[in-house]
């Protein structure tokens, strides 16, 4: 009878800096989350007033993405664009969109 069972090898968990490694590629995807205008003004604000306003972009990575998966959700259940979808809100027409 054949032995079906397989080994995995456990690697040691990174120390030190090399921690950073690990989220090397996270950090790259959320930061190519970040629209343009962060990308421009964040650095400006930065320079301007050093690390107190390090939590917006941090902010607006979290809430672009659970945006962009309720625009994900609207559409698929829907059908229709997240345009359409801003136009039904109450108030004036299209104020939103």
């Amino acid at each position: 009878m054949e032995n079906f069972t397989k080994r995995i090898e456990l690697h040691t968990p990174p120390k030190g800096l090399g921690v950073l490694k690990e989220f090397g590629p996270g950090i790259v995807w959320a930061g190519l989350a970040i629209g343009g205008g962060e990308l421009v003004l964040i650095p400006r604000v930065g320079t301007i007033y050093g690390m107190m306003f390090l939590w917006m972009p941090l902010l607006a990575i979290v809430l672009k993405y659970f945006m962009l998966n309720e625009i994900g959700r609207w559409s698929v259940a829907t059908g229709t664009t997240i345009y359409d979808g801003l136009a039904m809100l109450p108030g004036p027409r299209k104020w939103l969109s």
